[in-house]
């Protein structure tokens, strides 16, 4: 049962497959070493494409994209770089606007999260849900107290690397950013899609 679950990454399989074999008394030992082997292996797989949670419908195209893609032509994946498909000028908001201008600012948009800038360089992201959850006596404060880490890459980063990141931290999008930090463009599920 360890075994599977570590090799497989089908935790609760691998404890109902020993305990329809030898019998329920096995059930709390087995569960035992089979999450303990399950948790000290990661993500490693003995499967090359294989995720430990359920996938998004836009994760499932894209990791069907690029698998493609990769039997078929390859070199699409290494020769194409970041700069070349992502979204130049999105919009942005400023770390020191207030909550409620910003929302004034992206009720014109759809999109579902903004990058937030400090003198033109990349500081965090700001998803939408999170400014309409914000309690009214937060909304006259900065937006700042709202903003997560981004996931960015440098322009020169190939598709493969791109694609590979987004799947890894279960992105949507990523940030391209220089050296500086200076927001360059945005890469969206979507994009590379296209």
């Amino acid at each position: 049962a360890s075994m599977l679950a570590a090799t497989n990454k089908t935790l609760l399989t691998a404890v109902a497959l020993v305990a329809e074999t030898v019998g329920p008394y096995t059930i709390i030992p087995t569960l035992i070493a089979s999450t303990i082997s399950y948790l000290l292996t990661g993500y490693s797989s003995f499967f090359e494409v294989q995720y430990p949670r359920r996938m998004r419908r836009e994760e499932l195209l894209l990791s069907e994209i690029y698998h493609r893609v990769r039997e078929e032509n390859p070199n699409i994946l290494k020769n194409v770089k970041a700069f070349q498909i992502m979204t130049h000028h999105p919009v942005y908001l400023e770390a020191n606007m207030k909550l409620r201008d910003a929302l004034k600012k992206v009720s014109h948009f759809k999109f579902r999260c903004y990058p937030v800038l400090y003198k033109d360089k990349l500081v965090g992201v700001i998803e939408l849900q999170d400014m309409l959850g914000a309690p009214e006596e937060d909304m006259d404060r900065n937006i700042i107290l709202y903003v997560k880490d981004p996931i960015y890459i440098t322009p020169d980063k190939t598709l493969e690397e791109v694609i590979e990141k987004m799947l890894s931290l279960d992105a949507d999008h990523v940030f391209v950013v220089d050296k500086d930090w200076k927001l360059l463009g945005l890469i969206a599920d979507r994009d590379i899609i296209r």
